[in-house]
């Protein structure tokens, strides 16, 4: 029993020190030491992934993050990447779509609509800015960038 134990901690610390290191964001050790190795295995793959296919892979366009900031901003809550994923999804999100959506909050576009809340440096939330702050962010986003995912146009 404690040889199977001893992998499992292993990959689960390397998931920790990965997300504490790189990106400041944790997940829970799954149980098994075949779950933890995949977790970690996509977790590797998924942060060397770009922007548009985290787009692609959790089903999110520019018109549904700014679809969120509005519900966000409306209700004066912060999002969190499983409430965002439910928000948007209507489902309870996995631990790979809570990474991408977190990673997803974390681009210059969801920049425009969120600001991050933190919680001893690591990033725990997002609250939507005020109309204003967005439109002055989405005017300045659109004058520097080139809109690959239509921000501009929404």
């Amino acid at each position: 029993m404690q040889v199977s134990k001893i992998p499992m901690i292993y990959v689960c610390l390397q998931i920790l020190l990965i997300s504490m290191y790189y990106l400041s964001y944790t997940v829970a050790c799954p149980n098994a030491p075949g779950q933890a190795t995949k977790l970690y295995d996509e977790f590797c793959a998924a942060q060397e992934t770009p922007l548009a296919s985290i787009q692609e892979a959790i089903d999110v366009s520019a018109e549904l993050i700014e679809m969120a900031w509005e519900e966000a901003a409306e209700e004066d809550a912060n999002l969190t990447p499983a409430s965002f994923i439910e928000l948007l999804h209507a489902h309870k999100a996995s631990a790979m779509e809570k990474y991408m959506a977190w990673k997803l909050l974390q681009s210059e576009q969801a920049h425009i609509f969120f600001k991050e809340i933190k919680d001893h440096g690591r990033v725990v939330s997002f609250k939507a800015k005020t109309r204003k702050a967005v439109d002055n962010a989405k005017d300045m986003f659109c004058r520097t960038h080139q809109d690959d995912n239509e921000i501009c146009f929404v």
